[in-house]
């Protein structure tokens, strides 16, 4: 049989109660009331008026159990189920009030802690359910774009309960964790790294000149004479810094050529306490032999935790990788349950697609086009 629905008149008799304060929809839960255990218990509905001056629950209707078709249903469950609001074949729960606070963030968790606050986000959540019945009466469900919405809402459904939750951290053993940390070291070992900056000079004399005046300033002397006297064109504005590199002369994701094998050598027996070599050093370059002078800026200790101290990022790693295996499995799994059909990809051609964004124009309303203009037209926004 059809399930009834809430004629016009009713919705419009409950919108005027709701807007007075939807006492008449509300039981004993909003005050924060037990219902009585027998009534519980029978799973028998029944709307009672509250004495005048009664607070919230004025004309209440009571919250009463699901008849327990079940014989095993349990108390647990006969709580969940009482009835806070009713009109017609819409309710609204304890448990989907639960549900729904739950589903909310700790912050806004607390606020419901206040009693009359949760009173009022339960008559927000009936005033939903009776919009949507309204509208699903009215077959708005229908329409392709609230089927869209749906259809995205399924997915992740089905994606959350199907593969995320089975394949979460918790589900990874110490066993797996520990053979993905065996296997994976580079990933949670980090090598120790030096910053150095350098001077790059033509002959071994003036090499020794500038370490003198080197040893007498500061960091930032040295920088200065980098710039000005430098002949390594690519670190020499920037004071001569080599930037931090590992035992091989690499930066960690950088796409860098490794730094002179030299200096790397150098670079790892200088000290905090003497962070300037003690003399030049002969380097190989395509001009022919040059002369270095080397000064420690930084150091970056290794690491080499132990399995105890990364288990948590490691079971993630390890759950990151089982859910995408997961993922790939069971849409593969769809395709060999379901025949699929698609199409040849010049159909694609035919798809109606929306014209591409109009660029971005400069302040006089014209795209510069060429370089000189683009230069002349950097300038004007450099100009005070």
């Amino acid at each position: 049989m059809r399930p009834r629905t809430p004629t016009r008149r009713a919705l419009t008799a409950l919108a005027l109660l709701l807007s007075l304060g939807g006492a008449s929809l509300l039981g004993p839960a909003a005050q924060g009331q037990p219902a009585p255990a027998r009534r519980r218990a029978q799973g028998h509905p029944t709307a009672t008026a509250a004495p005048a001056g009664s607070g919230a629950g004025q004309g209440a209707l009571e919250p009463s159990a699901s008849p327990a078709s079940a014989p095993d249903a349990t108390e647990e469950q006969a709580r969940r189920d009482q009835v806070f609001a009713r009109l017609g074949d819409v309710t609204l729960t304890l448990g989907e009030i639960e549900d729904d606070v739950q589903r909310r963030s700790p912050f806004a968790r607390r606020q419901f802690a206040d009693r009359e606050r949760l009173v009022e986000h339960a008559r927000e959540l009936f005033r939903a359910k009776l919009l949507a019945h309204a509208a699903e009466a009215r077959g708005y469900a229908e329409r392709p774009a609230v089927r869209t919405l749906v259809d995205r809402h399924l997915v992740a459904t089905v994606v959350r309960r199907q593969i995320d939750e089975p394949n979460g951290p918790s589900h990874v053993t110490d066993e797996d964790a520990h053979a993905y940390f065996d296997a994976h070291q580079e990933l949670f070992v980090r090598a120790e790294q030096r910053r150095v900056s350098h001077i790059l000079v033509e002959t071994e004399e003036r090499a020794a000149e500038l370490l003198a005046q080197v040893r007498a300033g500061d960091l930032r002397a040295f920088r200065r004479l980098a710039q000005s006297d430098s002949l390594d064109t690519e670190t020499n504005q920037r004071g001569g810094d080599l930037g931090y590199f590992a035992a091989d002369g690499t930066a960690a994701g950088s796409t860098d050529a490794p730094v002179d094998a030299d200096i790397v050598r150098l670079a790892f027996t200088l000290t905090r306490e003497e962070p300037i070599a003690s003399a030049p050093l002969e380097v190989t370059t395509s001009a022919g032999p040059r002369y270095s002078i080397v000064r420690l800026t930084g150091i970056r200790e290794g690491a080499h935790p132990s399995f105890e101290d990364v288990l948590p990022t490691v079971r993630r790693r390890v759950a990151v990788e089982s859910r995408d295996g997961a993922y790939r499995a069971y849409i593969a799994h769809l395709r060999e349950s379901h025949r699929v059909e698609m199409q040849p990809l010049e159909v694609l051609r035919d798809i109606s697609l929306p014209p591409p964004p109009m660029p971005a124009h400069n302040h006089r309303g014209a795209e510069p086009e060429t370089e000189e203009q683009m230069a002349a037209e950097g300038a004007a926004h450099m100009a005070p």
